[in-house]
């Protein structure tokens, strides 16, 4: 058994801010400009009366359904998931905000806005959904990226064989542009927190460490003297933190490319060979939050470098394991308290398992790695798209293709689906049962979205009412219909 790494008040409390932030930023869109400048507390109260407004709407259309039309009941089973799934994220901001008020006040500053393109008469969407908020106290910013969603699984493949995604490009480009927007709103910047969860966790990871290096290669192309220089990179990694949760860890190609770019620094004597420079010295900065069940977290986990925080599993199935609000410990009722659950100095034996899984694949062949990937991500991504409620292109497949183009790429993912199903029969088949085995034997208790929200719902007003941080009377009249009082949410989930 590992001893654990002892972390400090500091640390715990960043740990807790950016688990807020990258819940909310499943909920909120960075399409939505008229947020910004607003702060955390007003986004939760603009978004607990949107929810009610789609409670009263699903109640409405639900007693409208003819009991024969299995298509309608299927797309209204889908809608109401994605309602439980917006109110369990919600739900799980205004715990931590109703134990941290001082987060409350975190103001939105910047978003990323939806990069689109378009190709003949289809658009697609690039996948980046991105906020920055800053605390005035502290002087910080933190940037936080959303994780993947349905139509963007195709991405997430190259996270494994290349150095950089088609969406990482993206986010090293949106972060030059949000230096640039600080600069023009002249924030005072002591701190600056790069974040996300799942893919953004991976996003995130890359963007602070690809600022660094260049930045460091300014320093060493500067006329400053050598002990000038080397003072100027102990500052500048003072300034940078990075925090992953859930997150996928960087490939063997990314690797080489970040020491790469290290290699000027450390033949002009400023830094240590790169390798250690990044394992050792900017792992500092780096906090890796993972549930103990978590599987995603396992994928090029052979290159992990930073300080674990590791989390006890207290509610959900193996398969919230990875979901962004299993980071908060539950009372009696199952309703989140507001904290982060116990620490574990060990992974789980279905993160373990995972592990095995991805180092297998990672022992294939390039060729065969990649048909395995490509087919794995693309038909998990066709599963999500079709259990989704929302209309959504692909974003790399936008090009509208003939009959005789189709039937080829027909072809090609029936037969990287043969390898894929020979490869998983005579290398991981086994293992993979064993995580569903365990999943099954072992189930903690589902949370109740619904008892969360309307809780959750009243503490938060309540409070926001007694630290008359409200804007006038009549605000949550205004925001939030009857103060939350007459909701009665029905329970949506068990």
């Amino acid at each position: 058994m590992q001893n654990q790494i002892e972390f400090s008040s500091h640390e715990i409390k960043i740990i807790v801010v950016s688990i807020v932030l990258n819940i909310l930023a499943y909920v909120i869109s960075s399409d939505d400009t008229a947020l910004i400048d607003s702060n955390i507390n007003e986004i939760i109260s603009k978004k607990i009366s949107e929810l009610n407004d789609i409670k009263i709407e699903l109640e409405l259309e639900r007693s409208n359904i003819d009991s024969n039309d299995k298509e309608a009941k299927k797309e209204f089973a889908k809608k109401e998931s994605q309602f439980n799934k917006d109110i369990k994220n919600l739900s799980a901001v205004m715990a931590f905000v109703n134990e941290n008020p001082d987060i409350g006040e975190m103001q939105l500053v910047a978003t990323s806005g939806m990069f689109k393109g378009s190709n003949g008469n289809r658009e697609f969407n690039s996948g980046i959904n991105t906020f920055a908020f800053y605390d005035k106290t502290t002087k910080t910013i933190v940037i936080a990226e959303r994780g993947t969603v349905p139509g963007e699984w195709g991405d997430n493949q190259y996270m494994v064989t290349n150095a950089f995604t088609g969406q990482d490009y993206l986010a090293l480009q949106l972060r030059k542009r949000f230096n640039a927007e600080f600069q023009e709103k002249d924030i005072e910047i002591e701190k600056v927190i790069e974040t996300g969860h799942s893919k953004g966790g991976n996003k995130s990871l890359k963007s602070h460490i690809f600022y660094i290096t260049q930045e460091i290669n300014k320093i060493v192309e500067s006329s400053e003297t050598p002990e000038n220089k080397i003072k100027a990179i102990n500052n500048l990694l003072e300034k940078y933190y990075c925090i992953t949760e859930n997150a996928p860890w960087l490939s063997n190609e990314t690797m080489e490319f970040f020491q790469m770019q290290l290699e000027p620094a450390y033949k002009n004597g400023l830094i240590p060979r790169p390798e250690i420079f990044i394992k050792q010295i900017l792992a500092k900065n780096i906090i890796i939050v993972n549930c103990e069940n978590d599987y995603v977290s396992a994928i090029n986990e052979q290159n992990v470098f930073g300080k674990k925080y590791i989390t006890e599993q207290t509610h959900g199935t193996v398969f919230d394991a990875h979901a962004p609000f299993i980071f908060l410990d539950i009372d009696e009722d199952f309703v989140f308290n507001g904290k982060l659950p116990k620490r574990k100095n060990e992974y789980g034996k279905i993160h373990i398992t995972s592990q095995d899984i991805f180092a297998d694949v990672n022992n294939l062949s390039s060729g065969k790695k990649t048909s395995v990937l490509n087919f794995s991500m693309v038909t998990v991504d066709d599963i999500l798209i079709n259990n989704s409620n929302k209309n959504i292109t692909r974003q790399n497949n936008y090009v509208a293709l003939n009959q005789t183009e189709q039937k080829e790429i027909n072809k090609a993912k029936f037969k990287d689906g043969l390898m894929f199903l020979g490869i998983a029969i005579k290398t991981f088949f086994i293992k993979a049962l064993l995580v569903i085995i365990l999943a099954i034997i072992k189930i903690p208790q589902k949370i109740n979205a619904a008892k969360n929200f309307e809780t959750l719902s009243a503490k938060y007003t309540n409070s926001l009412e007694k630290k008359s941080l409200l804007k006038d009377n009549n605000y949550i009249e205004n925001q939030v219909p009857q103060s939350l009082k007459q909701l009665q949410l029905k329970e949506m989930t068990n």
